[in-house]
């Protein structure tokens, strides 16, 4: 693997063939991920965690209880 930095704003990876192609999309999407996040608060503390699992654990439940016709 290389790497160069091409200019300020871009750098340059270079890998083996090895590495394949299922390799490739993981490292690009990785990338794309650190450069969508760049601006992104670096800790989240644990309640917002927790308050973020709750909600989508009770909209999962909804969806499920549509889907089943639970009436509970």
């Amino acid at each position: 693997m290389a790497s160069e930095i091409i200019d300020k704003d871009y750098v340059s990876i270079k890998v083996s063939k090895k590495v394949g192609r299922a390799g490739i999309k993981r490292l690009t999407d990785y990338a794309r991920f650190l450069e969508i996040n760049k601006d992104a608060p670096k800790k989240i503390s644990k309640k917002k965690i927790a308050e973020l699992a709750d909600e989508i654990t009770a909209s999962a439940w909804e969806k499920l209880k549509q889907k089943r016709g639970f009436k509970w």
